[in-house]
């Protein structure tokens, strides 16, 4: 179960203020988690401000409920104790460094002016975020699935089908794309649970291929599938030379 809100906030014309949404949950001597990339942090619930991605989550220590927070464009985030902060606005002068002090003759543009459209979504879970899939959650939120309606017609493909089947629900796609160098598709996946994993792949595209691997905790893995049936799927590193 999770509520959300989707909405704005319309005229914001302040100045030198920070807006945050306070979510106050029944969480004691909690756990504060962030989502950083390709991964997760966990840091001390002592009010300092943390730099984050999707989401931010509160588990208590035991693992047994938490409260998690998911949005599609703010990226900073605190916890106090058993509150929650999620900052939606501030509007410091652009470009203002200190020790420069602000002049009142000078005119200045202040940052996140106007109308501001943003979505969150909160998560209430049972035991660790892991097991809720908080992470898979946040790119549900972000990178809704596209419905596109299109006309029966004759052809090859099955009516429904997927282009990658990823066996483990904690194993993320990152990235798929064509290769560099003309052939065939190179596949960016990682860990997102802090979790050792065995994970089954297989690639329903121009040439089927499946294969087998298996992820550290939060480890990125980087695969090229030829186009040429039957050819072999390759680990790549990050410019797409095979490892090994």
């Amino acid at each position: 179960m999770s509520w959300g809100y989707c909405g704005g906030i319309g005229g914001w014309h302040e100045q030198l203020k920070v807006l945050k949404l306070e979510f106050p949950v029944t969480v004691a001597h909690g756990q504060p988690t962030y989502e950083v990339q390709f991964g997760a942090l966990a840091r001390p619930a002592d009010g300092e401000e943390e730099p984050a991605l999707h989401w931010f989550d509160l588990t208590d220590k035991a693992g047994g409920r938490g409260v998690a927070v998911i949005n599609d464009s703010k990226y900073s985030y605190d916890v106090h104790e058993n509150r929650m902060h999620l900052t939606v606005l501030r509007s410091p002068v652009y470009a203002h460094h200190l020790p420069r002090e602000l002049d009142a003759s000078e005119h200045y543009h202040f940052i996140d002016q106007g109308w501001q459209e943003f979505t969150y979504r909160m998560v209430p879970h049972q035991g660790s975020w892991q097991s809720a899939g908080i992470p898979r959650l946040g790119y549900e939120l972000n990178v809704p699935m596209m419905a596109v309606v299109e006309a029966n017609r004759q052809g090859p493909l099955p009516t429904s089908g997927s282009l990658l089947e990823i066996s483990a629900g904690n194993v993320l796609l990152s990235a798929a794309k064509r290769a560099e160098n003309g052939d065939g598709t190179i596949v960016r996946v990682y860990e997102a649970h802090g979790q050792p994993t065995d994970c089954d792949f297989c690639w329903r595209g121009k040439a089927q291929a499946c294969w087998k691997s298996t992820l550290r905790p939060y480890e990125v893995q980087t695969f090229h599938v030829p186009d040429q049936p039957g050819a072999r799927v390759r680990t790549v590193d990050l410019i797409e030379q095979e490892i090994g």
